[in-house]
């Protein structure tokens, strides 16, 4: 399913639990990619 469809049928919460896990994973392969 398309995440703007996901995101438009969900609440608020899930909406910030999504982008802090999004913004999560982008710190962590940011720092992954710095020792490699």
């Amino acid at each position: 399913m398309h995440l703007g469809v996901l995101l438009q049928q969900n609440s608020g919460w899930y909406n910030n639990i999504l982008a802090t896990v999004l913004l999560f994973l982008q710190k962590h392969f940011q720092y992954l990619h710095s020792w490699f």
